[in-house]
């Protein structure tokens, strides 16, 4: 909804999906290419279905473009169309081919990254440390996603089709020597922030408050979703801040006139 899919569309496509042979959306493992060789920005899906005329192809032959997010996707860019590799690459083995062939279908295997970021971390800053992705390839709903010509749609596609890697991930990327600066303390001080319990419990309760408020600032009257309100982009932002904060400490970065929907429990973990 929030990229532009009617509803009506969605509706349908759960009236579709009542059996497990028409469902076309699952939550696959996220794997790293072990040959290297699939091309950058693309995706390669293992496992087999039926295309158009009822034959058995590979699933990449059948669906060469899906939607994948993962969870929680709160913020645009947290969502991508990816192409799916259906044949060989030129640069790949026959055995290389071969080897991702035999693979179970469960899995989304990555492409090599070079130019760009690795786009786990394009999607919701995931990785591939055992992380599930949504991965939705109905050929309605990802149609409409990729040529619908609507406002709304046409503004989704950039942030659905940009993998260029952000400023701040490319700082991020670069190989670094370790710090000559680095605090002898980082331990001890670690540890007193995971033994604060009263900021460890701020900490979880505006996690959930940040994700309500992002849905209800989002939610329009006629029962749509605009996901690029300000405030809500602001609280999707902060929402990620949280998860972060819990981890690592830190304030989380909310404009001034949001602050005053956030408890008094936890305002002192706004920055």
């Amino acid at each position: 909804l929030g990229f532009g899919v009617p509803k009506k569309l969605l509706k349908n496509y759960k009236s579709r999906s009542i059996t497990a042979t028409s469902v076309k959306h699952g939550h696959l493992k996220g794997l790293a290419d072990p040959t290297g060789k699939i091309p950058e920005g693309k995706c390669f899906i293992p496992g087999y279905a039926k295309n158009t005329n009822g034959r058995r192809e590979l699933f990449g032959k059948c669906f060469p473009k899906v939607y994948v997010s993962r969870s929680p996707c709160l913020a645009p860019s947290d969502a991508k169309l990816l192409s799916v590799v259906g044949t060989k690459p030129p640069t790949m083995s026959a055995n290389e081919w071969d080897e991702l062939c035999s693979f179970e279908f469960g899995s989304i295997i990555f492409g090599h990254p070079e130019k760009y970021a690795p786009l786990p971390c394009m999607i919701a800053d995931g990785d591939l440390d055992g992380d599930d992705y949504f991965v939705m390839w109905d050929e309605k709903i990802v149609g409409h996603l990729s040529s619908a010509r609507d406002k709304h749609t046409k503004n989704a596609r950039k942030d659905l089709l940009n993998i260029e890697i952000p400023r701040s991930a490319c700082n991020a990327h670069k190989k670094t020597r370790r710090s000559k600066c680095s605090d002898p303390k980082w331990l001890s001080k670690a540890q007193d922030h995971m033994l604060d319990f009263e900021r460890q419990h701020a900490g979880k309760n505006i996690v959930g408050k940040l994700y309500r408020l992002c849905f209800d600032a989002s939610k329009r009257e006629d029962g749509t979703y605009d996901i690029y309100d300000e405030d809500a982009r602001a609280y999707a932002k902060a929402y990620n801040d949280s998860l972060d904060l819990q981890k690592h400490g830190g304030k989380i970065n909310l404009p001034k006139h949001l602050h005053e929907n956030i408890p008094a429990g936890c305002q002192s973990l706004l920055g």
